[in-house]
Order: structure tokens, then sequence, then C-alpha cells
């Protein structure tokens, strides 16, 4: 949350307890955000309803709200490890930005994700072990799609990779420090590809916190991207680089991880996804097809 380039943070517990980032703080009325406060007793003028916001993301939605100064703010659901909610992260849209027509293309987009939703209901549940492992895998990977959409309601010309990247990271308990950093050019994919992009980036990290090196101590993540000229167009190379683990781990179980990286984003983003075990951890590339990455007219998809 603190390196996103939008305003916003994120509301702990059920206190509420408000922490801004940096251009969050700069719209503050007063003096300067007051860090630790309870947000409602100090955002008054911006909470209206606040309980039943709370409540409402609470069960799993989405709830986006104008402010009085014109900008929109979107509240979604953050979990703590027991997988409950257990906080909110707030984004606040740009002044001047068309919130019902974004609205339209976040509806259109929702009804395109069904199919995803059933899609991966189904592949959780072949490889749930039983029914709280089918659950919380699902509220997880159900939970990208919503933090997509999200995104979707902020911007208009697509969705900043970056943004996807730190999201993603966060909801996995995960914050850039010297064990995690991650850095790469300012570019925009399509709403579409963002939910693919999304989707493997979620895998990549609950698979670190469970088995990798977000679960260590001494562990460490590099996520890094670019775009490069080949052969048959642009690409976007994207690598996940862990490392720190005490042996190179084992690559013998496919699971539905694996099957977005090596199936999904092969065949959504026209990719080549490579991935190795090293001496210290695992190693992903995923060569895209950078056209298929590109936002189409009005930020979405068809």
């Amino acid at each position: 949350m603190l390196a996103l380039p939008c305003p916003a943070s994120v509301l702990w517990g059920r206190e509420l307890v408000l922490i801004p980032n940096r251009p969050f703080a700069s719209l503050w009325p007063g003096p300067r955000a007051p860090l630790g406060c309870d947000a409602v007793a100090a955002w008054p003028q911006e909470w209206p309803g606040g309980d039943r916001v709370w409540s409402a993301v609470r069960g799993g939605d989405t709830v986006t709200r104008m402010m009085e100064s014109g900008r929109s703010l979107v509240f979604s659901a953050l979990r703590g490890e027991d997988g409950d909610v257990a906080g909110i992260l707030v984004i606040i849209g740009s002044l001047g930005d068309d919130v019902e027509v974004r609205r339209s293309r976040v509806q259109h987009e929702r009804r395109n994700a069904v199919a995803w939703v059933r899609s991966i209901a189904k592949r959780t549940a072949l490889t749930s072990v039983d029914v709280d492992d089918f659950l919380m895998h699902l509220d997880g990977r159900v939970d990208v799609f919503s933090r997509v959409d999200s995104a979707m309601l902020l911007y208009s010309g697509g969705i900043p990779l970056a943004s996807l990247v730190a999201s993603e990271l966060l909801a996995a308990g995960a914050q850039e420090d010297e064990t995690l950093k991650y850095d790469g050019p300012d570019v925009m994919i399509d709403a579409r590809a963002a939910r693919t992009v999304a989707l493997a980036l979620h895998e990549l990290a609950t698979n670190a916190v469970k088995f990798g090196a977000l679960g260590i101590e001494g562990g460490r993540i590099a996520v890094r991207w670019r775009v490069d000229d080949g052969r048959d167009g642009r690409r976007l190379i994207f690598e996940w680089i862990e490392d720190g683990l005490p042996a190179a781990p084992t690559l013998t179980h496919r699971g539905f991880g694996f099957e977005v990286l090596e199936r999904t984003v092969v065949y959504e983003l026209g990719a080549e996804t490579v991935i190795t075990a090293e001496a210290g951890g695992i190693h992903v590339t995923i060569d895209a097809d950078w056209n298929r990455l590109q936002p189409t007219a009005g930020g979405g998809s068809a």
C-alpha cells in the first residue's frame, strides 16, 4: 500500500486504525494524516454509513463511494493470517474521473469473469484435500478479481502493472523492504490481461508464503519486468526470483498454481513460461505478447 502511486490507506482491525501512504497523507485537510488514529472519528465528513461499509466489505463486497471533493473512494477487504477479513484497503481516485463509465465497464468485466470463477472453483475443488482447504484457496482466488475490479474503477487507460504487483504482495502480507524488491517501467495493461496477471501473482505469492522465500527467515524475492523488441514483435519479460531457501525446492507437485503459470498465462497472454528450481529458490520467467497486454479503448476488454 505504501508503494502505490495513488492515494491509499489501510484501516486495520475493528477499531479501523488509519495507516496512510504519502499521496493519501497529502490530501488530508489538516496538517497531516493522523497515523494510528480512529479513521471514522478523524474522517467523519468522508465516512457516510461507515458501519454499513465495514459490514459489506467483511462480507466480501467491494464498495465505492463519492467524496465531497468529487473523488471516488473504493473500499476492499484485507484478510489476516486466518483468512478472515481483518481490515479495509481504501484507494482514492482522481478528480474528474467518470466513475459511472468505469462502473459500467466493471460490471461488463464481471459478467466475463463469471466463467473464470466457475472454472477456478472446479479446479480448486480438484486440487483441495478437504472442504476447509477448498474454501481457503477459493476465497483467496476470488479476492484477486475483487482487487482487479477495484483497480478498474480507478484507472481509465488500463491498470498499472506496478499496482497489480504491489496489491498482490500486500494481500499476501508482504511489503517492499530489503528482502523484497520489485522494479520495472511504468506500463499499463488491459483489464482482462490484468486478471490473468494478478491471478499468477497471487499463486506465486501464496506459494512463497507456504513453501518459499516469504515463509522463512532470510528469504528474499526480486520481481522485475521490462518490454523488449523480439523477432515476433514486442514482448513483456516478467521475472519472479526467490532466494534464501536452504536448498533448491522440488517441483514435482503440479497444483493449480502451476496450471495458471503453465497453461492459463500461456493461453491468455500468448506467453512462454519457464519455471526453474535453483539453489536457494525458484526462478519464474514469463515472456508475454505485448499486444495481448495492451489496453483496448476505454481500458477494458470485450
